[in-house]
């Protein structure tokens, strides 16, 4: 009888010592899993290009006097660990002086627009959820953003407006969309180069000092290289 008590005291001794470690394993791996789903890769990118606006004139796209300066800042945070879907959130400058003619008429103006917006990027390449850069990898992405804008938009030289356009100077704010492609250049684990080029529209038509007589509004298109820095 006592041998039996021993070796019913020696079975539960044993199975007590393997819960211990498998509850202390089942916290480690829980650890494991909360710290790898937590150490997001998210990023910043800040660039550098040209802009232009699209309009009711004649621009020669070959001609610097057609593009003036655009700035970009964007912050960019996987929606979880190694994921193609990001959310990012973007402020973008510009500024430019254009010339170009409608008919004979010359067209100089001065435009300025800043837009800070939210909105979402998905890489086309699956190998992003791997997250194992290497030196010369190539993400390409498309981003939609949504935001708010402040314009600016006056001449800088008298218009003749033989057209009999309705002029549009003034500045104003407003709401608008986005759209954005480019490719990020993988260098390093925290370092990349990233290419893109972004539109927004204005269906209204009055972004180029001159509300148009056709259906057609007016595109705003920056771009430009940026320096990347994931965290």
């Amino acid at each position: 009888m006592l041998s039996h008590e021993i070796v019913a005291q020696t079975i539960l001794s044993i199975m007590r010592e393997i819960n211990i470690k498998a509850l202390l394993c089942t916290g480690l791996l829980f650890l494991g899993v909360s710290f790898s789903t937590t150490a997001q890769h998210n990023s910043i990118m800040v660039g550098g290009g040209l802009s232009t606006m699209l309009g009711d004139a004649d621009l020669n796209i070959i001609d610097w006097d057609s593009y003036g300066y655009s700035i970009t800042a964007r912050y960019i945070h996987p929606f979880k660990k190694n994921d193609r879907w990001n959310y990012t959130l973007e402020y973008s400058t510009a500024s430019m002086t254009q010339r170009g003619f409608i008919a004979t008429d010359l067209y100089k103006p001065k435009i300025s627009q800043t837009y800070v917006g939210v909105g979402c990027r998905f890489y086309i390449f699956n190998t992003i959820r791997e997250y194992n850069p290497y030196f010369m990898e190539l993400l390409p992405f498309i981003q939609a953003s949504a935001g708010v804008l402040s314009h600016s938009v006056y001449f800088a030289e008298p218009y003749a407006n033989s057209s009999d356009f309705g002029i549009s100077e003034g500045e104003y704010q407003g709401a608008t969309l986005q759209f954005t492609g480019g490719i990020l250049i993988v260098l390093d684990k925290h370092w990349g180069l990233e290419g893109y080029a972004g539109f927004r529209y204005d269906p209204v038509d009055e972004w180029d000092g001159l509300k148009g007589n056709t259906s057609l509004g007016d595109v705003f298109s920056h771009g430009g290289i940026g320096l990347n820095y994931a965290f």
